[in-house]
């Protein structure tokens, strides 16, 4: 059902360890993929570019991870961008649906030495990264100062 893999990446000289769940993308996994995505930081929804029914996919799973969490980033990365030209593919409405959903797009390819893969990782490990320092500054936040509420202070 899934695949689970890992990736390092250095980011401002920290390591940053990725954890890669690959659900295939199949409904039938939705219910057992909850527990990967419900803690993730970043969901990359990968499609074919070339198959309207893996947009399509990809649509469906963004709506799906959303709803089990709320703080989860979003990217769009699209395989086979070695078939755009090739076959005429207009990709317009992908970059209107990421953009309107305020989505990063990536455009991908393992013909062409898949030189957008690099980026994309350093692009989730510093997203990673600065997630986890702001919940870290938040629960530092939250630890120390308590306020009460007006009502409960004393008057003089």
């Amino acid at each position: 059902g899934c695949d689970c893999m890992q990736k390092s990446v250095v980011v401002d000289g920290s390591e940053v360890s990725l954890y890669l769940y690959d659900t295939a993308g199949q409904e039938r996994f939705a219910d057992m993929a909850a527990n990967y995505y419900r803690s993730g930081d970043v969901c990359l929804l990968c499609f074919d570019v070339s198959s309207a029914a893996g947009f399509d996919q990809a649509r469906w799973w963004r709506q799906r991870v959303a709803e089990h969490n709320d703080r989860c980033s979003f990217i769009m990365v699209a395989t086979k961008e070695d078939l755009i030209e090739a076959n005429g593919i207009d990709v317009s409405h992908i970059r209107e649906f990421a953009s309107k959903e305020g989505m990063p797009l990536f455009l991908t390819s393992a013909l062409t030495g898949g030189d957008n893969i690099d980026i994309l990782f350093r692009f989730v490990a510093e997203k990673c990264k600065s997630s986890y320092l702001q919940r870290q500054l938040d629960g530092s936040r939250s630890q120390s100062v308590k306020l009460a509420p007006a009502s409960a202070l004393g008057r003089p």
